[in-house]
C-alpha cells in the first residue's frame, strides 16, 4: 500500500479527494437536519432536496463529465472545480434561505460529481495495472473516513456554530486544493 501512495501524484490527489469531500458530506448529511430544522421543512418537502442533489449528480456524471474532459485536461478540470468550490462555499456561508442555498449547491454538486470520477480516473492512470484495484480501494476508503468523520463533525458544528459553518469549512479545504494545483 505505502508503495501505492509513494506513486507520483497518488497521495496529492487522495488528499484533494479528502479535502474536496469532507465539507460536501458533511453538508449531504446534515442537510436533512438543517431544512428541517432551519426552514421547518416536512419530510416531503426535504425529499425534494434529495432528488435535486441527485438529478444534478446524474445528469454530471452521466453527460457533463465525458463531454469537459474530451475539452479540458483533467488537471484544468481539478483547478476550476476547486476555484468554483472556492466561491460557492462562501456563498454558501453567506447563505439565509433555501433559494440562496439551491444556487450554492448547484456547482458544488456537479464539482464533486465531476471530481470523483476524475480522480478516480486519473488514479487508475498514475499506477500500473496490476495496483489498480488497489488505489480504487484507497480511493473507496477515503470516502468511507470521510463519510465517517463528516457526521460527527457536522453535528458538532450545526449544534455549536450553525450551519453557515459548512461554508466556511469548505471555502479553507477549498482554498487549500486549489492552492494545491496551482503551485
Amino acid at each position: 500500500m505505502l508503495q501505492v501512495i509513494n506513486y507520483p501524484g497518488v497521495k496529492h490527489l487522495l488528499m484533494t479527494k479528502v479535502l474536496t469531500g469532507l465539507p460536501s458530506s458533511i453538508y449531504s448529511v446534515m442537510l436533512p437536519i438543517v431544512t428541517m430544522n432551519t426552514f421547518k421543512y416536512t419530510a416531503q418537502q426535504n425529499s425534494y432536496w434529495q432528488t435535486y442533489v441527485a438529478v444534478l449528480m446524474m445528469i454530471t456524471q452521466g453527460f457533463g463529465v465525458g463531454f469537459l474532459t474530451k475539452r479540458v485536461s483533467d488537471q484544468s478540470l481539478f483547478k476550476w472545480v476547486t476555484f468554483v468550490f472556492i466561491w460557492s462555499y462562501l456563498f454558501m456561508s453567506l447563505s439565509h434561505t433555501v433559494a440562496e442555498m439551491l444556487v450554492a449547491m448547484a456547482p458544488i454538486i456537479i464539482g464533486m460529481a465531476l471530481l470523483s470520477v476524475i480522480i478516480n480516473s486519473s488514479l487508475t492512470q498514475l499506477v500500473p495495472s496490476s495496483d489498480t484495484g488497489l488505489v480504487l480501494a484507497m480511493a473507496m476508503a477515503c470516502d468511507a473516513l470521510v463519510g465517517t468523520v463528516a457526521p460527527i463533525l457536522g453535528g458538532f458544528l450545526l449544534k455549536s456554530y450553525g450551519h453557515q459553518t459548512f461554508g466556511c469549512i469548505g471555502f479553507v479545504t477549498s482554498t487549500i486544493a486549489f492552492a494545491t494545483f496551482c503551485f
